[in-house]
């Protein structure tokens, strides 16, 4: 309770009263102990009649101070308390610190202010205020200790602090009776009114000590309040001492005439420290479960009787009497063997609670083990269940009893009960040892569980007599591992391996073929077309286009081959070494071949096309190596048009090494962006009509610093495949604008036509490129057409769209590349924003020799006519195909007929010369 109460008083519980004090009174606190110490000590070796004059008044102020230091300590207390009851405690101490100021004043005041005769009436009303005020100190302290919150105890804990507190009051009682030599009577020179007051002082004290007892009595030993209050304890009985029997004391009618003593000055100043030691402390209100009994107070009653003992004894000697002495010495042996007859209780008692708490025990762990998840059977020397818990139900479905006398085998699976007698017999011979093992249990329905037991030997133990098995039901938990260790070694899409699966096969199989020398054979496909599905139709037909691919291949490997899926659109399979070289070949064509079969994907139908690459395991070969030439074979394949099939060959490896390297220089020749490297060579496009020039096709060219010069077929395939592909179609761009700018001047009808890659289509700021490149060079947009081929077009037909018509915004011109070779509909070209229609070289082949080329010529001019659009005869190399394009309807045209590239100087005078 108390606790909740510091919590909503926004205490911690572990502060005490002086939680709350500012950090400046530390120090007092501190140094208030040793300091009122010595100030005692300095009155007690300087009081005497000797001192006088200013000496004695330095040394009446003494107490007045301390006094006053401890009336202002307990107020500061007072509103640094946390909880009422400490508060109203430290009210009560501050008011007997007040009380004794008064008291102490009222003597400076009659000894060394005014200095009147005893006769003399104005010193008798000081006398009363002096009494009045000491005789109230000792109430108001004793009301103080016991006002601090109590403990929380139950009914028998209370009785027994009140008979501690008794019997602590009642020997002071007989030992002041007996001790100060009156036997109880009042001495008959000592007045009425003062006998009175000088018994009030001794019975106060009495009752001081006995609520300081008390208060011991509920401060728990951990927190060390218990230290403040000893010191309070001692000085109350020093103050006894001095009010009663002390040697200091005159032997004049009224005792109290003479306060205060040096010694009770020294008294009330240990007061003080002790009340500023316990705030340090702190009174703790409730003790730890460990301190409900104090073993101290246990020994308090022994305690008094032998006080009480000790005084009848002192009594006897004075009597002189024999039956005084045999009495007391009988009552003495009475009470001792009363005392030893406790003891013996209190021990069976102690036994006796010992056992209930065994018995206790007992019934805790049946309880525990009855209502336990886990199975704790316990098996004989010969295998047999001596004992089976309840849980057995819950676990087997069957009732533990049905199981006493059976073999363990009996509950095993039929396989594991052989590994488990084993198990067992190797745990016989070693006492108390433990292990653990897994195997299957049967339940009463006929299906197995797992379970993970833990065995351990007791054979040794009376109670036990076997070997106890723990058992966990680890079902669940296997059934997960067992999903975590598929999932760590299978694609989650597929369901194929993966790649750490494939390498560890890859390795199985070449150790086995190293034995057999069997040919081993591994092969990498990717899919050509996956990433313009994922991208233009989103990856739900994406990756439902890796899930038929995966179900084609693995209807064409046999079961002994291994298919993986290493990511993304990649997939592997493991030829195993069953297979000649041979067969291995045509196994790899049979999947290139299967590949190129269109793919169902959801409700639409996409092309099918795969680059796959073959290596063929060499003596020595590890599995990092089959796997490293596979891809370099695949890679080839796809950089040599796709949809093939490559072996790798040891000349492969140096040719990929240096199309990687190629490709560095590539990267760091377009971020220096060197002038020196790349250039550009433009084909004229001639009119057919009258043969002069209309424009002319921008062709990029690239000057290695060390190789020379570096053919377009071989770096614009690796721009493609690095992404490179983008800024040098920005580096094209800006070159042609520039030099078409300057040839633009004296032939004003001349455009310039500039190739636009598959890959710039989906960048956002194209149309803003080209506008900055023709603001730069200064050259109109009507000058510019910009080609883009079918198939490019056709990868985003929409995305296509959208750029186009940004490009002829600007005012620039479109040309559609290599028509007729892709697989865009007429009823898409109808709508796409285009201005030229280039024929593809392809159909020009044996035009002049009579081929049936012209027919698909006718055709393709017929329709770009009908559309509003010009066409352009591409790979035109001889006058006859020139004359029948041009009788065909065409145009433009343009070819090695015309002219092949040239630099931009030939150009200039190419145009010059008409």
């Amino acid at each position: 309770m108390e606790e909740a109460l510091k919590h909503s008083a926004g205490v911690s519980p572990e502060a005490g009263p002086a939680a709350g004090a500012p950090a400046r009174a530390r120090w007092l606190r501190r140094l208030a102990p040793p300091l009122l110490a010595a100030l005692a000590l300095a009155y007690l070796l300087l009081e005497g009649p000797e001192v006088r004059g200013a000496a004695r008044w330095v040394l009446g102020l003494v107490p007045l101070v301390a006094a006053l230091a401890g009336t202002l300590v307990a107020l500061r207390l007072t509103r640094g308390a946390p909880l009422p009851g400490y508060a109203r405690a430290w009210g009560w101490i501050a008011a007997g610190f007040a009380a004794l100021t008064l008291g102490l004043a009222a003597v400076v005041a009659r000894d060394q202010v005014f200095a009147w005769r005893t006769t003399e009436p104005a010193a008798g009303r000081l006398r009363l205020l002096m009494e009045a005020a000491f005789l109230l100190t000792t109430p108001a302290f004793v009301v103080g200790l016991l006002s601090f919150p109590p403990a929380a105890r139950d009914r028998r804990e209370l009785e027994r602090l009140l008979l501690d507190g008794l019997l602590v009051l009642v020997g002071g009682v007989a030992v002041f009776w007996v001790l100060s030599g009156t036997g109880g009577a009042p001495a008959a020179h000592v007045p009425g009114r003062a006998l009175w007051i000088e018994i009030a002082y001794p019975v106060a004290d009495l009752l001081a000590i006995f609520a300081v007892a008390t208060l011991l009595f509920r401060v728990a030993p951990s927190r060390g309040g218990r230290r403040g209050l000893f010191v309070v304890a001692g000085a109350f009985a020093l103050l006894l001492w001095v009010d009663s029997w002390g040697p200091f004391q005159p032997a004049a009618a009224s005792l109290r005439l003479q306060f205060p003593t040096p010694q009770g000055v020294l008294a009330w100043l240990l007061l003080v420290a002790g009340a500023v030691e316990t705030l340090a402390q702190r009174l703790e209100g409730r003790p730890p479960a460990s301190a409900l009994r104090q073993p101290g107070s246990s020994l308090i009653p022994y305690a008094a009787l032998v006080a009480g003992f000790g005084l009848l004894v002192i009594v006897a000697a004075r009597a002189e009497s024999p039956v005084v002495v045999g009495t007391t010495i009988g009552a003495a042996v009475l009470t001792g063997l009363a005392i030893a007859r406790q003891l013996l209780t209190t021990r069976e008692t102690i036994e006796l609670e010992r056992a209930r708490g065994a018995r206790a025990s007992e019934e805790r762990f049946q309880t525990l083990v009855a209502n336990a998840s886990d199975l704790i059977t316990v098996v004989g020397r010969d295998g047999a269940i001596l004992y089976a818990s309840p849980s057995v139900q819950r676990l087997l479905g069957v009732e533990p009893g049905t199981l006493v006398g059976a073999p363990l085998d009996q509950v095993l699976h039929p396989e594991d009960g052989r590994p488990a007698r084993e198990f067992l017999h190797g745990l016989l011979a070693r006492p108390g040892a433990s292990a653990t093992r897994t195997w299957r249990l049967r339940r009463a329905d006929g299906r197995f569980v797992r379970g993970e037991t833990t065995a351990t030997n007791r054979l040794d133990d009376p109670a036990v007599g076997g070997l106890v098995l723990n058992t966990r039901d680890v079902t669940e938990r296997q059934e997960l591992e067992e999903r975590l260790a598929h999932q760590a070694l299978h694609d989650a899409l597929t369901g194929l391996g993966n790649r750490a699966a494939l390498h560890a096969r890859l390795e199985q199989v070449l150790t086995a073929a190293a034995r057999s020398r069997k040919a081993v054979g591994l092969v990498f496909l990717d899919l050509d077309w996956f990433k313009q599905v994922n991208d233009t139709l989103g990856h739900a037909y994406g990756d439902a286009l890796l899930q038929a691919a995966a179900q084609r291949l693995r209807d064409l490997v046999r079961p002994g081959d291994f298919l993986a899926r290493l990511g993304s659109d990649e997939f592997a399979v493991v030829l195993d070494g069953g297979r000649e070289r041979a067969a291995l070949l045509e196994v790899a064509q049979r999947l290139t071949t299967a590949c190129q079969a269109p793919w169902r994907v959801l409700d639409r139908e996409v092309p099918g096309s795969a680059s796959v690459g073959v290596a063929l395991a060499a003596p020595g070969d590890q599995a990092a190596d089959l796997l490293r030439h596979a891809d370099v074979a695949m890679y080839l394949a796809k950089s040599n048009g796709r949809g093939r099939c490559e072996v790798f060959e040891p000349r492969m490896l140096e040719e990929v090494v240096g199309r990687i390297a190629l490709r560095t220089d590539l990267r760091r020749a377009l971020e220096e962006d060197s002038a020196d490297e790349f250039h550009l060579h433009y084909q004229p496009i001639v009119e057919l009509a009258t043969g002069r020039i209309a424009g002319l096709e921008a062709l990029a060219r690239w000057e290695h610093p060390a190789q020379g010069p570096i053919e377009p077929s071989t770096f614009v395939p690796l721009a493609e495949e690095s992404g490179l592909i983008v800024p040098l179609g920005r580096k094209i761009l800006r070159l042609a604008c520039r030099d078409a700018a300057a040839w633009l001047a004296r032939h004003p009808t001349l455009h310039v036509t500039v190739n636009l890659s598959a890959r710039q289509i989906p960048e956002a700021g194209l149309a803003a490129e080209v506008a900055a490149a023709l603001h730069a060079s200064g050259l109109p947009p009507r000058a510019l057409v910009l080609e883009l081929t079918e198939s490019a077009v056709m990868q985003q037909p929409e995305r296509s769209r959208e750029v186009l018509l940004e490009l002829r915004a600007l005012g620039a011109r479109v040309a559609l590349d290599d028509f007729g070779t892709g697989y865009s509909s007429l009823s898409y070209l109808q709508r796409l924003p285009v201005d030229i229609l280039k024929i593809d070289r392809s159909f020009l082949h044996g035009l002049d020799a009579g081929a049936g080329g012209a027919t698909l010529v006718r055709g393709i001019v017929g329709l770009a006519d009908g559309l509003g659009l010009v066409t352009v005869a591409e790979g035109v190399e001889t006058a006859g195909q020139a004359a029948i394009v041009r009788q065909l309807g065409a145009r433009y045209a343009q070819g090695f007929h015309f002219g092949a590239p040239m630099p931009p100087g030939e150009v200039a005078a190419r145009l010059a010369a008409g």
